[in-house]
């Protein structure tokens, strides 16, 4: 510490200056000598606090001392007494110091330790121990470097690389494929492992790859669909065949789908008794060939398993029945080809089901079966094939009883169609001869004669509905709009350009080539509805038609210089045609929607009425609520279905469609409450009946009991209306009934769409015959079959509909099922007609 000093106050100097007397009085004594230190730097705040109390001093020095300048004195620094406590403080207060340095350091250690940990431990679990190199990743990079370099002036030039890239991608799926399966391999029982190794030899392994080799799944190398049962059901799915619950491929090229049903229609070999092949016998050919026994090692001690003990024949020995075998082949496929041309058979019969069944029938009789004989099929086998049929409408007739039934009604002009008691009483001999009780209702069309016969009919039957059929409604519904100027421009520019594409085969090809193998036409459904479908795939293949068009090889075409070719370059360029046509698909696809759901393999009459409300509120958000644009299209919409379409059935279905009516996003109006009371009071014609609904009514609206179960809440949407209430309804028992009754029906006559030029030229025909019961018999053979076909290619399995998620674009029934052939009544008497026909709806 440095040394101390002295200051003298001038409030001291100045009381010496006010006392001058007492001044006098003393006497002067000489100063002392003071030896000096050197002057120690002040700080700044003393220097200015000095010079502040010097200044009165400047001011009065006449009146006294003269001022002195102040004087420091040295002082010796005092000694600080010992305190053993603050001293034991301090000490602890450093300890304490230290140690916190201490547990800083080793946290800051910890960190750092958990963080290396948990960098390790992420590398382990996201970082394979070995990763082998990516393949065809060459192959990947040409493809993109000449996509880069070619894509937008000539992208088929790198047509090569994308070939090679996809057949190098191909081997190393199957390498997977089968390391996969060698795995699976080893880890199955003897009979699992010969069964898998016979099956990895099957052509139809080319098309897809082992998932599961334990449970035989296997994925579709098209569509990946996954199916457990092997690759036989495999077959079924490529070659585009419906069995149980296999559904049909939808990817697969048509080469292969022809490939594999020749597999399948192909006959099996022989079996091979197995038992001699595990015992190591030699088994002779037709060329006193032998098998050798290849041996297969266990692992232990170089010892033979003899559960992997393959037996593989001998080149020379088998190779003669395989030839005699693919002559037997040919000669039958030649032979089955010659009967279906000489006998003008459309190729549309050939995916007929009993088409496959009378092959697998007769092969499984072997070479002793004799073909029926002219006789035999017009009569005995006549016959049993009818009372098989109404054998079969028994059945049915037992399931009216609990689901009801509807009369689809047809029209064919027969020169009655306009006669109104006539078709009433028609209609009327088939109420009768179903059963009054078991008929829910009618579905015709909406001419006036059908009218009129229908309201005949439900006066005269209180319990009877009569029904406009839907799908009729709807298609006309799309022909008005069809028929507004804009619209009908934009689709007859739409048919110039599918016209023009699809008249040139050379044309034809290049546009599948850039759509991908789209089509832009379906021809296979009604005229309407393929005109807005039509315009819709045009919309969705814009980039492609106008890049096909400006292709090189488009341009250096002869047929891009044909006048045509021409027009339909230039429409591509105009805004106009592109903004109104994308307007005329956003406001037709809702009502192409709800076609879709009518004609579908499943009962819509609960779906129907909300169908045309969230259609006519998906025009008016498309149009953004501008009353001038969409009330056009709502008028359209209202007079159809108003005035034609709608009826309190329909209201009722809705009421009692749960995944409606629990909705809390649907608005339930005063017609549908209506429509729900005058169906009920129609259809329940027993007054007990009557009263146990109005009891039961209340409890289905509140959801109580079962119904507001949390499995029934999640089965709103999830069951279809119909299995909803035949699982949770069972408190309401009569309720019940009715609503199985009512959500059991369709709403369109689509399934009974006739190839009408049967009955035509079997009516034109003016020849005498001698047999007319034959006659009605084999039209009423021929229609229940046909009906029948359709029955067993649907899928029994009844789901939601989800308007929201109706695909269009798919294939419809009409597309999948082969129509009605053409009824060839050579054998038989054609006189007047009358068709019975039973079927299922």
């Amino acid at each position: 510490m440095g040394d101390f000093s002295i200051q003298l106050s001038t409030n001291l100097v100045n009381r010496l200056m006010d006392d001058p007397e007492k001044s006098k009085k003393k006497t002067r004594r000489t100063k002392p000598k003071v030896t000096r230190e050197p002057q120690q730097p002040q700080p700044k705040i003393n220097q200015k606090k000095v010079s502040d109390d010097l200044e009165p001093l400047k001011d009065s020095g006449a009146r006294g001392w003269p001022i002195q300048p102040p004087v420091y004195i040295p002082v010796p620094p005092l000694s600080q007494p010992t305190n053993p406590d603050l001293d034991a403080i301090r000490s602890v207060h450093e300890e304490s110091l230290k140690v916190v340095e201490l547990l800083k350091k080793l946290e800051e250690n910890m960190a750092q330790e958990v963080t290396q940990r948990a960098k390790e431990l992420r590398d382990k679990e996201f970082k394979l121990p070995y990763q082998k190199p990516v393949p065809c990743l060459a192959q990947k990079d040409a493809c993109v470097n000449c996509y880069k370099e070619h894509g937008k002036e000539d992208p088929l030039k790198c047509a090569g690389f994308v070939n090679s890239y996809a057949n190098c991608t191909r081997r190393v799926r199957q390498q997977f494929a089968d390391s996969d399966a060698a795995f699976q391999i080893s880890r199955s029982s003897p009979k699992t492992v010969s069964q898998i190794m016979v099956r990895r030899r099957d052509a139809c392994w080319e098309h897809c790859v082992l998932v599961d080799a334990t449970k035989q799944k296997v994925r579709c190398n098209y569509c990946q669909r996954e199916f457990s049962g092997g690759v036989y059901r495999m077959k079924f799915h490529l070659a585009q065949i419906k069995n149980k619950d296999i559904v049909p491929c939808t990817e697969v090229p048509t080469a292969v789908r022809d490939h594999i049903l020749s597999i399948l229609e192909t006959p099996k070999k022989p079996k091979v008794d197995k038992a001699a092949l595990a015992n190591g016998q030699q088994i002779s050919s037709s060329a006193s060939g032998d098998f050798h026994p290849t041996h297969v090692s266990n692992g232990h001690n170089g010892s033979t398993s003899p559960s992997l003990l393959f037996l593989c024949p001998s080149p020379t020995s088998q190779e003669p029945v395989d030839d005699v075998q693919k002559q037997k082949q040919d000669l039958a496929d030649k032979t089955v080809a010659v009967f279906f041309f000489h006998n003008s058979i459309p190729f549309s019969a050939a995916r007929s089901i009993y088409y496959r069944e009378m092959v697998d029938a007769v092969a499984e009789c072997g070479g002793n079966y004799k073909a029926p004989s002219y006789e035999v099929l017009r009569s005995t086998l006549l016959e049993k094939v009818k009372s098989d049929i109404h054998d079969r409408y028994k059945k049915y007739r037992d399931e009216w009883k609990e689901t009801g039934c509807t009369i689809l009604c047809e029209s064919w002009s027969d020169g009655h169609e306009d006669d109104n008691t006539y078709l009433f009483e028609l209609l009327e001999s088939v109420v009768l001869e179903v059963g009054v009780e078991d008929v829910v209702q009618i579905i015709t069309d909406t001419s006036s004669s059908y009218i009129y016969a229908g309201r005949l009919l439900m006066g005269k039957y209180s319990s009877l509905f009569w029904s406009p059929c839907a799908s009729y409604c709807i298609n006309k519904m799309l022909e008005d709009i069809g028929k507004q100027e804009w619209v009908c421009i934009v689709l007859e520019e739409a048919r110039t350009i599918t016209n023009f594409i699809g008249s040139h085969g050379w044309t034809l090809s290049m546009m599948r080539k850039f759509a991908g193998g789209r089509e832009l036409v379906r021809p296979k459904i009604n005229r309407f509805v393929t005109n807005f479908l039509n315009l819709r795939s045009i919309v969705i293949q814009e980039d492609n038609i106008k890049h096909m068009f400006s292709h090189p090889e488009w341009v250096s075409s002869a047929s891009s210089r044909r006048p045509e070719a021409q027009a339909v370059k230039s429409l591509l360029y105009v805004e106009r045609f592109w903004q109104h046509a994308q307007e005329v698909v956003t406001i037709a696809e809702p009502l192409v929607k709800i076609l879709r759901i009518v004609d579908g393999d499943m009962p819509a009459m609960g779906y129907i009425y909300k169908g045309i409300e969230s259609a006519k509120i998906a025009i008016k958000t498309y149009y953004k609520g501008i009353e001038e644009k969409y009330m056009t299209i709502w008028d359209i919409i209202d007079r159809r279905w108003s005035m034609q379409l709608h009826s309190s059935l329909h209201a009722a279905a809705a009421s009692l469609n749960p995944s409606i009516f629990y909705n809390p996003d649907f608005k339930i109006d005063l017609r549908m409450r209506n429509g729900f009371q005058e169906t009920m009071l129609r259809m329940a014609s027993i007054h007990d009946d009557k009263m146990e609904i109005t009891k039961e009514h209340p409890v289905y609206v509140t959801a109580q009991g079962a119904l507001g179960s949390d499995f029934a809440i999640m089965g709103r949407t999830l069951n279809a209306p119909g299995d909803w209430w035949a699982g949770y309804g069972y408190e309401i028992p009569t309720l019940q009934r009715y609503a199985l009754r009512i959500l059991s029906q369709p709403c369109s006559s689509h399934w009974c769409c006739w190839n009408w030029s049967t009955f035509e030229s079997i009516h034109a025909k003016k020849h005498s015959r001698t047999e007319p019961e034959k006659f009605d018999d084999l039209v009423f053979v021929h229609c229940n079959l046909w009906l029948q076909s359709i029955s067993q290619n649907r899928d029994a399995k009844c789901k939601p509909i989800v308007f929201d998620e109706i695909d269009v674009s798919s294939e419809w029934p009409t597309e999948l099922e082969s129509p009605a052939p053409i009824l060839d009544d050579s054998l038989l008497d054609s006189l007047p007609l009358n068709v019975e026909v039973v079927s299922e709806l």
